[in-house]
């Protein structure tokens, strides 16, 4: 009896028994996918417009900075040209003092000699020196509540040798005679009250007579003569048309 070689599996054809395969599927159903939601974005107006308000702010600070600077500038340039202009007037004033001796009015357009008048820069005030009176000095004084002009000189009319010692600031310390400025309205009490002169908006101007001469104290020859000198010298102070502006 043949052996069966076909326990294996059914072979009609025989040979190597064929083992059956069975092929499983697998079903994988895939669950549907929700629908992908972007995430909302949130609203951000407010910070959009302080942006640009922070640009405008910003544009606008660097605007007015370049105006300021070019208008700072500007307006130093003209202040400095101001300056040199005065500068070289003043100069050229000085220069006219210095050399000749005169200087323009520019009122009437004429030469003043700077020896004929005195200087007081502080009032804008010039005095005039009469002829008769040589060599004359003058002190600017700040007293309490006004200022003051003491003055100096010599009555020359009859010629003069020397130079002596009443009209010497160093020596006659007190003066011969001196114009006083006090604000508008000043009102004296006690003594003996200064001359009014004359007065402008602000001030009155008045004269002080000379009380003690020099050569009292320094007996001298030169008495007369100191006297004589101080009448002109009290003359040229208590006349009001020898003030003017400057």
């Amino acid at each position: 009896m043949e052996p069966n070689n076909n326990m294996g599996g059914n072979n009609p054809l025989g040979g190597e028994p064929v083992i059956s395969e069975q092929v499983v599927t697998e079903q994988v159903t895939e669950a549907p996918m929700s629908p992908v939601v972007a995430p909302e974005k949130k609203k951000n107006n407010g910070m959009l417009l302080g942006l640009i308000l922070c640009i405008v702010l910003a544009i606008g600070g660097i605007g007015f900075g370049v105006w300021a600077m070019m208008d700072g500038n500007s307006q130093k340039d003209a202040l400095n040209n101001q300056i040199n202009t005065l500068k070289q007037q003043n100069d050229e004033l000085m220069e006219q003092v210095g050399d000749g001796d005169t200087i323009i009015n520019i009122d009437t357009d004429t030469d003043v000699g700077t020896e004929d008048y005195i200087y007081v820069g502080e009032w804008g005030v010039k005095i005039k020196i009469p002829d008769a009176l040589s060599t004359v000095s003058y002190r600017f004084s700040y007293e309490s509540g006004y200022t003051s002009v003491a003055v100096w000189g010599v009555d020359c009319s009859d010629g003069c040798q020397y130079f002596p010692d009443f009209a010497n600031v160093n020596k006659n310390i007190s003066g011969m005679g001196s114009i006083a400025r006090y604000p508008k309205g000043q009102e004296f009490s006690g003594g003996s009250a200064p001359t009014l002169v004359f007065s402008d908006e602000a001030y009155d101007y008045y004269v002080y007579h000379i009380q003690v001469a020099y050569t009292v104290d320094n007996p001298s020859d030169e008495a007369n003569w100191e006297l004589d000198s101080v009448n002109i010298v009290d003359e040229m102070l208590s006349n009001s048309d020898n003030y003017s502006k400057f």
